[in-house]
């Protein structure tokens, strides 16, 4: 028999999120098993968002100072331009490759379109295998000064910032201020200049 948990309170809210049950992932399978033995579980068993207690805000603390470090006026201009180039489901992804140090970004975009299908809820087995294959590659265009962890959460930000339909990361927080730029440039530079800690922002909502 399937649960839904209802809360409507400050409280109540804090218990179910700090509940076993309505932990990330499953306690005997903090890893797919698709994934198991390959890089790509690895990377998958050191995102923030995949782990619980301690150990996430500790993650989740390295990817928020990450993210505070970037210029925001920099981040406007790359969304502006790649938005007349690309796909814009595809622009945000781009935008914080470039701001990680991705080399070759715009080659890239199959790959981090792979590996971002993989870690998608519900990923099929051909997706999986696909990104198995991508996350070594992608790794190999990262900064080698980041250590293991950080260059895994640089993959993270990916996934999160890849709009796909059928990748359910929290896309959306990235594509509405990225995505849009096509549509609102200059609006766009203006609120990120008004608000110069707004991606830092959406990185502590969209990693907690």
């Amino acid at each position: 028999m399937e649960h839904i948990w209802l809360v409507s309170k400050d409280a109540e809210v804090e218990v179910a999120l700090n509940h076993p049950d309505l932990h990330v992932r499953p306690p005997d399978e903090p890893v797919p098993k698709a994934m198991r033995g390959a890089l790509l579980g690895d990377v998958f068993a050191r995102l923030a968002r995949m782990n619980e207690g301690p150990r996430h805000d500790e993650l989740r603390e390295r990817i928020v100072r990450i993210i505070d470090g970037w210029d925001t006026a920099r981040v406007c201009a790359l969304a502006r331009d790649a938005s007349r180039t690309m796909p814009a489901r595809e622009v945000g992804a781009y935008v914080v490759a470039v701001m990680s140090g991705l080399t070759q970004p715009e080659k890239a975009m199959p790959l981090i379109h792979d590996f971002a299908e993989a870690i998608a809820g519900g990923a099929s087995d051909e997706a999986i295998a696909r990104g198995v294959d991508a996350t070594p590659r992608l790794l190999e265009l990262l900064p080698n000064r980041a250590d293991v962890d950080e260059r895994a959460n640089r993959l993270g930000l990916l996934f999160q910032a890849y709009a796909d339909r059928r990748s359910r990361g929290t896309a959306g927080h990235y594509d509405a201020p990225l995505g849009g730029v096509r549509r609102k440039p200059l609006r766009l530079a203006v609120e990120a200049r008004r608000r110069p800690r707004h991606l830092a922002d959406v990185a502590a909502v969209s990693l907690r």
